[in-house]
């Protein structure tokens, strides 16, 4: 059944959760959120070859502006009104080319002239020419970075997001081959660029640990098997955290994905110790070593489960949804599936399949009968 639900895990964080429950901040960003799906995003252009990249730049504009799906406008360029200006017949510091492009080598002398031309001074408070970077002292001075802001809208949920900076993420790549070093820069980048990868780099952490794992238990227990079983578990543990996150209906975010890594680690506790125990026990078959290791380790287990259970329980008292969502109850599924796995199933397990008794031990008590 958690495997189903696994598949039902959701990306996202909503924004309210991180306000106090009933507050009026909480409301605020829940209808804001859902009544306004539009963010301001920029087109942040590096030091590249400005004068010879005139026309590739404005395509590049003219590309997003055609993505209508998420695009919704475009604030006129700096190039735009600086064009303008080299188009103005009256005008000689610039001159134009046949297709309306600056010549290359005045586009710098004629950009110290525009700024100093009175009656473009609209088109220089427009261009936010104050928030360019430049470099090239007194003279005219070398372009190293500038903005051009635009709005994507549409962006009602996290997946909308997710394919929104993808799309944007490609044209800007496929300008990049053309010349154009550029990328896209606001909040909708900022923050939902970690849904992007966030599941592939997440299976990867996991898979990392869990090979961690048992490289340290396989030196510890000296026994191939009896290693893998209890990565197996483990694995099984995450895999059901993950699941019940999904029937809870709790959003999967860069939080539960650390919480779940670090899951890997509390986890060890609920299914290596009974592991070892059932490997060193010399007497009886496959089920009575079970039963033995079982009765020994049973009240250490269940003492290291309740322990960490009673360490956290204080967070569900906290006025945040987020504390209690993301912490208090994904630290309470760690603790309840670990210890139903550690001393339910994977009993089970062992007593069928599990790995032979150690030499040493079989022959550690020969000696002593």
């Amino acid at each position: 059944m958690t495997s189903f639900y696994a598949t039902k895990v959701v990306d996202g964080l909503d924004v309210e959760e991180i306000a106090p429950e009933g507050s009026h901040l909480s409301r605020f960003l829940e209808d804001k959120f859902k009544y306004f799906a539009a963010q301001d995003a920029f087109i942040i252009t590096k030091d590249m070859d400005y004068p010879c990249r005139q026309n590739e730049l404005l395509e590049l504009i003219e590309a997003l502006r055609n993505e209508t799906k998420w695009v919704n406008n475009i604030k006129v360029s700096w190039l735009d009104l600086y064009l303008k200006y080299v188009n103005q017949t009256d005008q000689i510091a610039a001159p134009a080319t046949e297709d309306g492009f600056c010549e290359p080598g005045s586009f710098y002398s004629g950009i110290a002239a525009w700024d100093k031309d009175t009656a473009s001074a609209l088109d220089i408070l427009s261009a936010e020419k104050g928030t360019w970077l430049a470099d090239g002292g007194d003279g005219p001075q070398d372009l190293v970075g500038t903005s051009i802001e635009f709005t994507v809208h549409n962006l009602d949920s996290t997946a909308a997001y997710q394919e929104m900076i993808s799309t944007i993420r490609g044209i800007f790549d496929a300008y990049q081959a053309k010349g154009v070093d550029a990328f896209p820069r606001g909040v909708p980048f900022e923050y939902w660029e970690q849904y992007v990868n966030l599941r592939s780099n997440f299976w990867k952490a996991i898979g990392i640990a869990l090979a961690a794992v048992f490289a340290v238990m396989l030196i510890f227990m000296a026994d191939v098997l009896g290693a893998l079983y209890a990565v197996l578990t483990i694995a099984m543990i995450v895999l059901e955290i993950f699941g019940m996150m999904g029937m809870m209906g709790i959003k999967f975010s860069a939080i539960p994905a650390v919480t779940l890594i670090m899951a890997i680690g509390m986890a060890v506790q609920f299914v290596a110790h009974l592991v070892l125990g059932f490997i060193v026990e010399p007497e009886g078959d496959r089920n009575d070593r079970a039963i033995m290791a079982l009765q020994r380790l049973l009240l250490p287990i269940l003492q290291g489960g309740l322990s960490t259970f009673f360490s956290i329980v204080l967070l569900a008292g906290s006025p945040f949804a987020f504390v209690k969502l993301y912490f208090f109850a994904v630290f309470v599924m760690v603790c309840l599936v670990g210890i139903l796995n550690g001393l339910v199933l994977l009993p089970v397990i062992l007593s069928i399949i599990g790995p032979s008794a150690r030499p040493s031990a079989v022959f550690v008590k020969e000696l002593e009968g």
